[in-house]
C-alpha cells in the first residue's frame, strides 16, 4: 500500500519553519520566546510528525507528502509559483531528505492554483514515477497529456529553470515513463507538470444542480471549481513488491473559505469528469485536502455534497462510526470532537472543562467550535485503510482515555498511526484528562494561560490551524 501525508500548513512560506517571527509585541518582544527558537519549534512539529511514523509504524515515512496553502506571489493559473514558494519547498525538500537519509525525495514543481496560493506535493522516487498528467513546455501553464510513444525518444532538456534542477528527476536521474503508466507513457519524467485547468463536466446526473445551471456533459468545469482549482498529480507505481503496477491519480483541494461556497464547490468537485470518471488500468483516484465544509451537521449527519462521493465509490477516511445509546436530535458531547481537524485559535482555546462547560477527550475545547472536521481523504479504486488525524496536542491514537460511560461509540474512531503527546501540560505527572474534567484544583484562568502558551498549544496553532491526516490506500 501507498501511505500518504496530507496537511494544510498555515501560510506555508520561508518563515514558517526557517525564518525568524518578525512580528513583535508592544513592548518589543516576540511571541513564542526567543525569536529564533519559533520557526525551529514548528519544524520540529513538521519532524515529529514524520518521526512517529518513521519510528513506530513499520519504520516507513509516508511516500506521498501533499502541503496545501504555500503562498505565491500573484501570477498566472498552471504557472510555476513566485515570491518565497519555490524556496519553502525547495527547502522543505533538503529538509526531508535530510532528516530521512533518502536523496530520492523529489517535489512536483509548485503550480499557482488561485489567489496568492500553491500546492506542494513531495514524493519518495525510489518507487513512485511522476507522470504528470500534464506537460511543462517552460514560460507558461502547463499543457495536455501528450499522446501514447510506442517507445521512448530522446531524453529532453528540463524546460523547468535551472533553480529546480535536483529537486526533479533530470539530468542522470531522468527516467523514461513506463509504456503501463496511464499518462505520458515512454516521455520522460522531467517534461511532467500538474493539473490546474482545463477540467470538464460529467453534467452531474443526480446532483443538486450548482449556481447558474449544470454544465453539459464535456462542457469546462474550471470556471466552478475557483478561487483555487483542484491540483491534479499522477504517478506509477512499478510492481516490485507489489501484486501489480499501480496507476495513482491524487487531486488536492482547498475550498472556499466560505461555507456556501464550499457546498458548491463539492458539488462542483462530484461533476468533474476527472475526478468521477471510474478508475482505468489499475489506477486509484485520491482526493485529499481541506473542503471548509463540516463532515456533519449539528445532528450528527453526513451532509448531501460528502454523500456524493460515496455515490461514486470513493471510501471515507475520517469517516463517521454508528451511534449506539443515543437519542436524537443531535449526538453527545464529545462525538464530534474524535474526527476534528480544525483547531481553534489560541486565544480561544480550552484545555478541559470548568464548572460552567463540560469539555471531553479529545477535543475538550482546543478544537474550533464552529467547523471541526472540514479536511478527509477519498479513495477509489482501492482499500483505503488506517487513516488518521494525527493531533499532537493529546496524542494519537485516541486510545488513552475512554469514552463517556454509557459508552455510545462503536467503536470510537481511535486511528491507527502514532504521534506523541506534544503538549507538556498533559504529561505525567498531570496526564490527558478523563472526560468528567475539571481536575487539578480551581485555579481555571492559570490552567487555561499554561495550556495556552508557547511550549503548549502555542507552537501546536502557530504551525496550523489544521490537523494533519496520515493513510493508506
Amino acid at each position: 500500500m501507498t501511505r500518504i501525508l496530507y496537511w494544510n500548513i498555515e501560510n506555508f512560506s520561508v518563515n514558517k519553519f526557517w525564518q525568524p517571527n518578525l512580528k513583535r509585541r508592544r513592548d518589543g518582544t516576540r511571541a513564542g520566546g526567543p525569536f529564533t527558537q519559533c520557526s525551529l519549534n514548528r519544524l520540529n512539529y513538521f519532524f515529529q510528525v514524520l518521526d512517529d511514523a518513521l519510528v513506530l509504524n513499520n519504520n516507513r515515512v509516508p511516500e506521498i507528502v501533499v502541503i496545501i496553502e504555500l503562498e505565491s506571489g500573484v501570477t498566472g493559473r498552471g504557472s510555476l509559483v513566485t515570491g518565497n514558494g519555490p524556496t519553502a519547498t525547495q527547502s522543505l525538500v533538503d529538509e526531508v531528505r535530510t532528516w530521512t537519509g533518502n536523496n530520492n525525495w523529489m517535489v512536483v514543481p509548485p503550480l499557482y492554483t488561485g489567489p496568492t496560493e500553491g500546492v506542494i506535493v513531495l514524493y519518495d522516487s525510489t518507487n513512485l514515477i511522476f507522470t504528470g498528467p500534464n506537460r511543462w513546455p517552460g514560460g507558461g501553464p502547463s499543457a495536455v497529456p501528450l499522446p501514447r510513444l510506442a517507445a521512448p525518444l530522446v531524453a529532453p532538456a528540463s524546460q523547468f529553470p535551472a533553480s529546480w534542477n535536483g529537486y526533479i528527476r533530470t539530468g542522470v536521474l531522468n527516467r523514461v515513463i513506463p509504456g503501463a503508466s496511464l499518462y505520458n507513457s515512454n516521455y520522460y519524467e522531467n517534461e511532467m507538470a500538474a493539473r490546474v485547468a482545463g477540467f470538464t463536466s460529467s453534467a452531474g446526473a443526480g446532483l443538486v444542480p450548482l449556481p447558474g445551471g449544470m454544465p453539459a456533459l464535456g462542457a469546462p468545469m474550471d470556471g466552478n471549481l475557483g478561487p483555487r482549482t483542484p491540483y491534479m498529480v499522477t504517478f506509477f507505481r512499478p510492481a516490485a513488491g507489489m501484486a501489480a503496477a499501480e496507476n495513482i491519480t491524487l487531486f488536492s483541494i482547498h475550498a472556499p473559505a466560505n461555507n456556501n461556497a464550499a457546498r458548491n464547490y463539492m458539488t462542483a468537485l462530484a461533476c468533474t469528469q476527472e475526478i468521477s470518471n471510474a478508475p482505468v488500468e489499475n489506477e486509484r483516484k485520491v482526493v485529499v485536502g481541506d473542503f471548509n465544509f463540516n463532515l456533519f451537521t449539528n445532528a450528527g449527519v453526513v451532509p448531501q455534497r460528502y454523500q456524493y462521493f460515496q455515490q461514486l465509490g470513493y471510501g471515507t477516511g475520517v469517516a463517521p462510526v454508528p451511534l449506539v445509546g443515543f437519542v436524537a436530535p443531535a449526538p453527545p458531547l464529545g462525538y464530534f470532537e474524535y474526527f476534528a481537524t480544525h483547531l481553534a485559535k489560541q486565544k480561544n482555546a480550552v484545555s478541559w472543562s470548568d464548572a460552567h462547560t463540560q469539555r471531553y477527550y479529545p477535543g475538550y475545547g482546543y478544537v474550533s467550535d464552529r467547523y471541526k472536521c472540514i479536511d478527509n481523504i477519498f479513495v477509489r479504486g482501492g482499500a483505503l485503510a488506517n487513516t488518521t488525524v494525527l493531533n499532537p496536542v493529546v496524542g494519537s491514537p485516541y486510545n488513552v482515555v475512554p469514552a463517556p460511560v454509557p459508552v455510545w461509540l462503536t467503536p470510537v474512531m481511535q486511528g491507527h498511526f502514532t504521534i506523541d503527546c506534544l503538549c507538556p501540560c498533559y504529561n505525567a505527572p498531570n496526564p490527558v484528562p478523563a472526560w468528567q474534567a475539571p481536575r487539578y484544583g480551581t485555579n481555571q484562568a492559570e490552567i487555561r494561560q499554561v495550556f495556552r502558551g508557547w511550549n503548549n498549544f502555542g507552537r501546536i496553532r502557530s504551525t496550523s490551524d489544521h490537523l494533519p491526516i496520515m493513510a493508506e490506500f
